[in-house]
């Protein structure tokens, strides 16, 4: 496993914020990937990458604004879609943790 720093959290949530990758060159492939799609499309594919559920990018501090990690978070969807698709129900949570700290009060 290859673990990525999220964008943004240190400040927000006290400490860093790390995703699970399957591997470096999973990593390097979701680079590759973003680097690539367009940001609509990426937004799209992480909304339904827990279908029924929506894995939501929106900052829950700032309407109208993703989440200060959203691509890193993207990268993660895309890799483990590729390799485990069940490990993206961990990312969920990984995410559900951050986004909730990014709406509490500092």
């Amino acid at each position: 496993m290859f673990w990525v720093e999220l964008d943004g959290t240190d400040g927000a949530l006290g400490e860093h914020v790390t995703l699970p990758f399957p591997s470096e060159t999973a990593f390097d492939a979701a680079i590759d990937w973003y680097n690539s799609t367009p940001k609509k499309e990426q937004i799209t594919y992480c909304s339904k990458a827990l279908w029924p559920r929506r894995l939501d990018l929106d900052d829950p501090s700032d309407a109208g604004r993703l989440v200060p990690y959203w691509a890193d978070l993207s990268m993660a969807v895309y890799a483990w879609q590729q390799a485990d698709s069940k490990m993206i129900e961990v990312l969920g949570l990984i995410h559900a943790d951050a986004r909730q700290s990014l709406s509490e009060p500092a």
